[in-house]
């Protein structure tokens, strides 16, 4: 270890097969190489795993003049996160297009921030929370479908890769939750009486 260096470790617990080791591994290796070289969609990488890999990059981006390395060690090979990481995902996270279209998930998180209205909807297909602002007209029908599946319609802000990363609303509706929906059993048992 070099003087001013830091370095953390990170061993996986007792028990965990080898091959799940083995899969995390490959895909850290393979998800930060194909990051390096510009392919977002083929590193693999979930989007919070994007996000802290993005400030690590950034960190070194504040010493140009002297820079800092921060590599990531797999299996004793190190990983450079370089500044141009960083720049690659800054602009695949760009907005580059916008349409009207309609969002499904859970409605998690309601605010006010300087006098815009905003609520927050994790999306399970795509595995991320949603920015999605709304009128102050629609307050009352999103508190009241506060914690619920909701659908909501507007104009809907993606990534160029087709994300949606935020939604100016015009409607929003309460669905169903889980638990109020037929289960597998129920399914059955109405195309059994219907054949």
């Amino acid at each position: 270890m070099r003087e001013g260096s830091t370095l953390l470790g990170i061993d996986p617990i007792l028990n965990v097969p080898k091959e799940l080791v083995q899969a995390v591994y490959t895909r850290a290796e393979s998800g930060l190489r194909h990051l390096s070289q510009g392919t977002i969609d083929n590193s693999g990488l979930p989007e919070l795993a994007l996000k802290h890999l993005k400030s690590l990059s950034e960190l070194t981006e504040s010493f140009r003049d002297n820079p800092h390395a921060i590599r990531l060690w797999v299996k004793r090979k190190p990983l450079v996160v370089g500044a141009n990481i960083a720049e690659i995902i800054r602009e695949e996270w760009r907005t580059d297009y916008s349409d009207f279209g309609t969002i499904e998930g859970r409605l998690q998180t309601i605010q006010d921030k300087d006098g815009i209205l905003q609520l927050q909807i994790y999306d399970a297909l795509f595995r991320q929370t949603i920015q999605c602002y709304f009128p102050e007209e629609m307050l009352s029908q999103v508190f009241n479908s506060f914690r619920k599946r909701v659908e909501v319609s507007g104009e809907i802000h993606y990534r160029r890769n087709g994300t949606p990363i935020s939604i100016h609303v015009e409607r929003i509706e309460k669905l169903s939750d889980d638990d109020e929906l037929p289960s597998l059993d129920d399914v059955q048992r109405i195309f059994r009486t219907e054949a």
